[in-house]
């Protein structure tokens, strides 16, 4: 099944583009926080294996510009409340329908090409989220 035409519109993806996905629970003290839900095009990142991604040490964008030469650029990001639902709850240990924090970001590099697409479920009741990407003075 290919990817949804909201999913292929944000990702500016051609007809019969291939994408990779995963998922990558965060731990905070060794509890589970969030979790993301990643989509990638498979044009950009042509030799991207499963066992490679779960390998890598660092940041997933780290991860993409040592093996891949992808920097990302800029994120985009909308964020909102959602319920849990089996998958979630059961990934980040809360209770099926409890309250989440969603958030929905597309990440770019340069010439504003679409490289990542998730979606991160946050257990804001154990974290709050903060997200600051860029050059500081």
């Amino acid at each position: 099944m290919g990817p949804s035409p909201e999913l292929a519109a944000t990702l500016k993806l051609a007809r019969g583009a291939r994408l990779a996905t995963a998922d990558n629970l965060r731990l905070h003290d060794d509890v589970p926080v969030m979790l993301d839900r990643l989509w990638f095009p498979l044009d950009v990142f042509p030799t991207l294996e499963a066992e490679m991604f779960k390998a890598r040490r660092g940041s997933i964008y780290g991860f993409y510009q040592e093996h891949f030469g992808i920097s990302v650029v800029r994120v985009v990001e909308d964020l909102g409340g959602a319920a849990a639902d089996e998958e979630v709850a059961r990934a980040l240990n809360i209770e099926v329908g409890a309250p989440v924090l969603r958030i929905e970001r597309t990440a770019f590099t340069f010439k504003d090409q679409p490289v990542e697409f998730r979606v991160r479920f946050v257990d804001s009741s154990r974290c709050s989220y903060r997200y600051v990407r860029g050059l500081q003075d």
